[in-house]
């Protein structure tokens, strides 16, 4: 999987399992928790979000967050924990060569 397919396309950060989640819209498309809570919309007690790519609706069980109702992108997810371990490991090494020969 490219890199770029590991980070949101609406705020081009990385996915990570902390706080930038990836969540799937109804329409398949992922998009990381902090930008989907920006694309809420309130009506009453009916939250709906519209998909920045393709601008399908999806809407939300009355009173529940974006957080609480959609679903992590399992993909995404698998692929999250690759990468930090990968980073990891590469900034390990970084850590353990020294700055100068001399």
């Amino acid at each position: 999987m490219p890199l770029s397919d590991l980070e949101c396309p609406v705020c081009y950060q990385h996915y990570c399992r902390q706080d930038r989640v990836p969540r799937r819209l109804n329409c398949c498309h992922a998009f990381c928790t902090p930008c989907l809570e920006h694309l809420e919309q309130w009506k009453d007690t009916i939250c709906t979000l519209r998909c920045p790519l393709c601008r399908w609706t999806t809407c939300l069980p009355p009173l529940q967050s974006p957080e609480e109702a959609l679903w992590v992108d399992t993909d995404l997810w698998e692929c999250i924990s690759d990468f930090e371990k990968k980073e990891e490991e590469e900034g390990g090494a970084e850590e353990e060569e020294p700055l100068s020969e001399w």
